[in-house]
């Protein structure tokens, strides 16, 4: 029988009126699973009222030669089997006098849809669903986070969420969240707050008396939680993401359909250094076309999820971070409405090529080369290309090159080169793309 940590039903049927009845669990005890015990729950002696022997336990008798009993109690949840035992002597107490009816149980571990036991939920900084089910309807339901407070990561505190009383609405107690009750036995907790992103774990609590809120009268169903602390893809925590004056591209992920998106970057404004500014970028309405507020630069939306923001826009050197905000309500726009996923850039040079000419060694063939130096986006597609002047001046593309990336602490070194019969030409133009630098490479004799 699969059973939950919800108040539980058992009910033992085809008893006769001169038959007394008990209530037994069969459960593992202490940290050694080999050890086994039948722990009393609840008696029901013949023509006298019921008694529990568990606090959280109560069995009653019913003239349809039937027992119930209902349980609150968590120790059904290490048990192995629940036993209705009915037997005709209370002197003699024995296997002569008595019958048990055993049923095996199946716990479910947890009641938080899309938890596991074997691993935390995924949670990262959008808006969250949570969803409690397999309650009954004469529980109240709490919602909670168990989070860290202060800079001491030993102070640990449980943050009241929200609240659904039996048959009344549900309210709020903390800004940003929202929970509701449904007809199919289940509540569900939107929460906007940053505050799910400091927290180890979500508890909805079902709980049968508002007034003696007690553990005889509530159940936790606890998930842990595994915080996705960026949605800009490419970035970290640990250090700044490095841009350069190439045309940069930055991918937004983990979207949902009903957001609106908008880029902005966080920069320093005037000589003097102490003045920031918000510079809005681009923006994505849900269902409409993207639009940008800034020269040099594009947004757009995809169906998986994400927003791409592409930018020439030298407002980028300037910068202290790019901010990626995802929000719900383009009129209140505010903090309960959105989000913001935040990078720091670090700003870099150029990378610096050093490139000349050489021949092998029997003087057949030829190979003009670059090492090129200072490269820190090493997700870029890096490629050198190689030109020849005509006569009149003009370029001629001599080719393309392979491009190979030397692995070492970054910066890292990247070597492009190409070969050519010909001794034509003792003087090339090297350009590396897509920086747009470039470099001689002469004929070294």
């Amino acid at each position: 029988m699969d059973v939950d940590p919800a108040p539980l039903f058992f009910k033992c049927v085809d008893l006769t009126p001169d038959q007394h009845v008990s209530w037994h669990l069969l459960k593992r005890d202490g940290s050694n699973n080999d050890e086994i015990s039948l722990l009393n729950v609840a008696v029901c002696l013949r023509g006298e009222f019921c008694s529990s022997l568990l606090t959280g336990a109560a069995a009653e008798r019913s003239d349809d030669g039937s027992s119930v009993l209902k349980i609150f109690s968590p120790a059904v949840l290490e048990s192995l089997s629940i036993t209705c035992r009915a037997f005709d002597s209370i002197t003699t107490y024995s296997t002569t006098y008595m019958t048990d009816y055993t049923c095996n149980l199946a716990i479910r571990s947890h009641a938080i849809e899309g938890c596991s036991s074997d691993s935390p939920m995924d949670v990262d900084p959008a808006p969250l669903f949570f969803k409690c089910v397999d309650l009954t309807p004469d529980q109240h339901v709490s919602w909670h986070l168990l989070k860290r407070d202060g800079s001491n990561n030993d102070e640990i505190s449980l943050l009241n969420v929200a609240v659904c009383l039996r048959g009344e609405f549900c309210s709020s107690l903390l800004t940003g969240a929202a929970a509701e009750r449904s007809d199919d036995g289940s509540s569900v907790l939107k929460i906007f707050s940053p505050a799910v992103l400091e927290s180890l774990s979500i508890t909805c609590r079902a709980f049968d008396s508002i007034t003696t809120y007690s553990t005889r009268y509530m159940t936790d169903y606890t998930c842990n939680l595994a915080i996705r602390s960026h949605a800009i893809e490419g970035c970290s925590s640990d250090s700044p993401m490095d841009v350069d004056p190439a045309p940069l591209f930055f991918k937004c992920v983990d979207l949902t359909p009903d957001q609106h998106v908008s880029w902005h970057l966080l920069k320093r404004d005037g000589s003097n250094n102490d003045e920031i500014s918000l510079l809005n970028v681009a923006v994505c309405l849900r269902g409409e076309f993207c639009s940008s507020l800034l020269t040099g630069a594009a947004a757009e939306r995809s169906d998986d999820g994400s927003s791409v923001l592409k930018i020439f826009s030298p407002a980028v050197l300037e910068s202290l971070s790019i901010t990626c905000r995802a929000f719900d309500n383009i009129n209140t726009y505010s903090t309960t409405y959105m989000t913001d996923y935040t990078c720091n850039l670090a700003i870099r040079d150029n990378p610096t090529l050093g490139c000349g000419i050489e021949p092998n060694q029997d003087q057949t063939m030829y190979t003009a080369g670059c090492e090129v130096e200072n490269i820190y986006i090493l997700s870029r597609h890096y490629t050198c290309q190689f030109i020849k002047l005509a006569e009149d001046g003009t370029e001629e593309e001599f080719g393309n090159s392979t491009f190979m990336l030397v692995e070492e602490p970054r910066p890292v070194t990247g070597i492009c080169s190409i070969q050519f019969p010909s001794t034509e030409y003792s003087s090339l133009i090297v350009r590396l793309h897509p920086n747009e630098v470039q470099d001689i490479a002469d004929l070294r004799v």
